[in-house]
């Protein structure tokens, strides 16, 4: 598995997609200029521009960020294009949720030893 890869890792998420909207989270870094999604920890170290998006299909959620001497333009293109990841994870959860069609767990209410105790 590449270590760019994003389906695969971020399908963790993908159980909670019936009870709750999954905001899978990105790494976006600048190496040489361009933006690269899920650097490696290497590759980290060298980048000018440390960024981490979690959304949704809708929009940004959650933004962790820290960069050297970037420009404000380089900043926003860098969440529009970790928003875009998250997009591409968001659609293969729900394309994953569509294919095993899985089925809502019902578990009772928690009774707690007093209420038992009681009883």
């Amino acid at each position: 598995m590449s270590s760019r890869s994003l389906l695969p890792r971020r399908l963790l998420t993908a159980p909670t997609c019936r009870s709750v909207i999954p905001s899978p989270p990105v790494r976006v870094g600048l190496l040489d200029g361009q933006l690269v999604a899920n650097p490696t920890v290497a590759e980290q170290k060298t980048s000018k521009l440390n960024i981490v998006v979690a959304g949704t299909a809708d929009g940004i959620v959650m933004v962790e960020s820290g960069a050297f001497e970037v420009s404000e333009e380089k900043v926003v293109e860098a969440l529009e294009f970790g928003h875009a990841q998250v997009k591409k994870i968001v659609a293969g959860i729900k394309q994953l949720h569509d294919q095993i069609k899985p089925k809502k767990v019902v578990v009772a209410p928690f009774r707690s030893i007093r209420a038992s105790m009681t009883a």
